[in-house]
C-alpha cells in the first residue's frame, strides 16, 4: 500500500457522515469530481486518485488550510503532504480498527512547513470509465484535542509499561523466590553435610585420640620416646618420657639443633652429622643412629634413634620435618661391651676353650683350642661329636656320666685323652661347665 492509498471507513462523527451524504446524493454534480456542495463547504475536502496519489480536486477550504495554490488544479500529490511511511500508515490503520475509530490520524505538512494532525474521513466514489476515486473530508485537530490524544496515548503506553514492568517484577519476584528456595535447599543440604562432617570429625578426633593413646601405650611399653624436628623453624620437640630420661624437670622445652649438639659426645658428632645429611638428601630410607648424650647430672647415656623425613617441599624436595623414636640402650651397650671383653678374653686365653650345646655340637672354639687339636675352625664348628675324644681311653668314664654330673652339679673336671688331627693322643685335664638360660 502506498502512502496515498485510502480505504473506505465507517465515519465516526454523524455530522461528517451527513455532510458527505448530502454532497453525494443531494448536491448537483460538479464539472469535475468534487460535488458542488463540498466545493463551497467550509470543511476542507479533496478527491484523490488511488492509482497514483494525485489530488485531482480540492475545495477552497482545503487550499486555504494547506496553502498549496496548485492543489485545486491537480498538481499536488498526497506524498508531498502525508508524513507517514507505508509501514506507519498500516500501523495507524490497525490502531483505528483496534480503537474502533471511523477516521485516520495522519500528520500532514502544510505549504508553510508546519505539520498538523488531521482527521481523514474517506469514502470511495465512482469516477470516469469505471474508476474508483477517494473522497476525503479533512478535519485538523485542535491543540487541546491533539494534547488530549497524545495524553491518552501516553497514558496507554504508561499503562502498558506499568503492566510490563509489573510482569517483570512478578517474574523477578518468582525467580527470586525460586532462587531463595534453592538457596534454602542448598543451605539445608550444606547444613546436613556440615553436621555429617562434624560427626565424622568428632569420630575422627576420637579415633585419633584413641590412636594417640595406643601409640603412647606402645611407646611406654617399649620404653621408647618420641622426637620431632621442625627443620624450617629449627625446633626439636621431645616428649615427656625423653625429658625425664635426660633428667629435665617440668615441661620439656623445644631445643635448637645447636643446643642438642652441645649435649652430644664429641666423638659421636661427625658420624651422626653424616648419617643425618645422607638421610635428609634421600640417600637412605631411614636414619638409624646410635650416639651418646649427656644427662643433666653429667653422666653419659647411649640413645638409639630410628627416624625418617615425614614432610618435604613438593617443589624443591627439601626436607621440612623429621620424626623418630628414641630408646635408651645404655644397658645394651654395656652388655655388648661386656660381651666384647669376654670374647676378647675367650679368644686370647692360653687354655683351649670350646663351647658346645647340650647335644655336644660345637658352637665356638678359641685359637688355643685350634692349635691344641690341629683342626681348623671350619672343621670344628657344627660337629656333633668332638673328634679328639677317644672312646676307648675313657674306660668307665662315659659321656652319659659326664652329662649327669653336669645336670646335677653344673660342672665336671677330670683327666681325659684327646686325639690330635694327625693321630697323636694327648693327655689333658678337662673342665666342663654348664651354662644355663637365665
Amino acid at each position: 500500500m502506498h502512502r496515498w492509498a485510502a480505504v473506505s471507513v465507517v465515519l465516526g462523527r454523524p455530522w461528517v457522515l451527513l455532510t458527505l451524504l448530502a454532497a453525494l446524493v443531494c448536491g448537483p454534480a460538479h464539472a469535475r469530481w468534487l460535488p458542488e456542495a463540498l466545493m463551497r463547504h467550509s470543511v476542507p475536502a479533496w478527491v484523490i486518485d488511488p492509482a497514483d496519489g494525485t489530488i485531482l480536486e480540492a475545495n477552497a477550504a482545503a487550499v486555504e488550510l494547506y496553502g498549496y495554490p496548485d492543489m485545486a488544479l491537480g498538481r499536488v500529490n498526497i506524498q508531498q503532504i502525508n508524513q507517514l511511511s507505508e509501514a506507519e500508515i498500516r500501523a495507524e490503520m490497525a490502531r483505528a480498527q483496534q480503537e474502533k475509530r471511523g477516521y485516520f490520524l495522519f500528520p500532514h505538512r502544510l505549504a508553510s512547513g508546519e505539520v498538523v494532525t488531521v482527521e481523514v474521513h474517506s469514502s470511495p466514489i465512482p469516477g470516469p470509465q469505471g474508476r474508483v476515486l477517494l473522497l476525503s473530508l479533512l478535519l485538523p485537530e485542535s491543540r487541546s484535542v491533539t494534547l488530549e490524544r497524545e495524553l491518552q496515548r501516553y497514558q496507554t503506553r504508561l499503562e502498558n509499561l506499568v503492566a510490563q514492568r509489573t510482569d517483570q517484577l512478578l517474574s523477578a519476584e518468582r525467580k527470586r523466590a525460586r532462587m531463595l528456595m534453592m538457596a534454602l535447599g542448598a543451605s539445608a543440604l550444606a547444613t546436613l553435610v556440615l553436621l555429617v562432617l562434624l560427626r565424622q570429625l568428632r569420630l575422627g578426633n576420637q579415633r585419633q585420640r584413641e590412636l594417640a593413646t595406643q601409640l603412647q601405650d606402645v611407646l611406654r611399653g617399649a620404653r621408647l620416646g618420641l622426637a620431632q624436628w621442625d627443620l624450617q623453624r629449627d625446633r626439636i620437640a621431645l616428649d615427656d618420657r625423653l625429658g625425664r630420661l635426660l633428667g629435665l624437670e617440668g615441661d620439656t622445652p623445644a631445643w635448637r639443633a645447636a643446643e642438642l649438639v652441645e649435649r652430644l659426645h664429641p666423638g659421636d658428632v661427625p658420624a651422626l652429622r653424616q648419617a643425618l645429611v645422607d638421610h635428609l638428601k634421600g640417600k637412605t630410607e631411614a636414619a638409624d643412629l646410635r650416639f651418646r648424650v649427656r644427662h643433666s647430672d653429667g653422666h653419659w647415656l647411649w640413645l638409639q634413634v630410628w627416624g625418617r623425613v615425614t614432610a618435604r617441599d613438593p617443589a624443591t624436595g627439601r626436607a621440612l620435618r623429621l620424626a623418630g623414636v628414641v630408646r635408651d640402650v645404655s644397658s645394651q651397650v654395656a652388655l655388648e661391651e661386656s660381651r666384647a671383653i669376654a670374647l676378647s678374653v675367650f679368644q686370647d686365653a692360653g687354655e683351649a676353650i670350646v663351647v658346645t650345646d647340650e647335644r655336644g655340637v660345637v658352637l665356638e672354639a678359641n685359637e688355643a683350642m685350634l692349635q691344641l687339636s690341629g683342626y681348623s675352625r671350619e672343621e670344628l664348628i657344627g660337629r656333633g661329636r668332638l673328634p679328639w675324644r677317644p672312646a676307648d681311653r675313657l674306660g668307665s668314664l662315659t659321656w652319659a656320666r659326664v652329662q649327669r654330673t653336669l645336670l646335677r652339679e653344673g660342672r665336671w673336671r677330670g683327666e681325659a685323652w684327646w686325639r690330635h688331627r694327625d693321630g697323636r693322643e694327648i693327655p689333658v685335664v678337662e673342665t666342663i661347665s654348664a651354662v644355663r638360660d637365665a
